[in-house]
């Protein structure tokens, strides 16, 4: 991947068309980018998303890119052209979203499946992650 990734990264998602996508995240959210394989940490702090290369110490999702996804995304220059090449990639398995379940604190003995998948969503709607999710049309 190319040096000038987190710039470019950081400069689409704090001041270009993927800042109203992320908007919705909460301060301290965390995740992990995949560039083809190539981990980033993507972080929300203080309002700003921060990158930086390496797998984050805690991480909520794992958002996983083909190099040339991410490439026809951060080129798209108005909201329905980066819709459209989103979509695009979603359904060529360019990009995936895959949440991490995390268990409550009381754990997870005696919770019935149910339980555990209402917890998960209600967990990642919490964070701000299902209407990011469906912002950028992974969901």
């Amino acid at each position: 991947m190319s040096a000038d990734i987190i710039p470019r990264l950081e400069k689409f998602y704090n001041e270009g068309l993927g800042k109203r996508a992320t908007r919705t995240l909460r301060n301290g959210a965390c995740m992990e980018l995949q560039i083809d394989r190539e981990a980033y940490s993507f972080q929300k702090v203080n309002g700003k998303m921060q990158i930086s290369k390496g797998v984050p110490p805690k991480r909520d999702v794992v958002v996983q890119f083909k190099k040339d996804a991410l490439e026809r995304m951060l080129t798209a220059v108005d909201e329905d052209e980066l819709r459209r090449r989103l979509v695009d990639s979603v359904r060529k398995m360019e990009i995936m979203f895959v949440p991490f379940l995390v268990p409550p604190k009381k754990g997870t003995e005696g919770m019935s499946k149910e339980e555990m998948q209402l917890y998960a969503v209600q967990w990642l709607a919490w964070n701000g992650y299902i209407f990011w999710a469906r912002r950028m049309r992974f969901i």
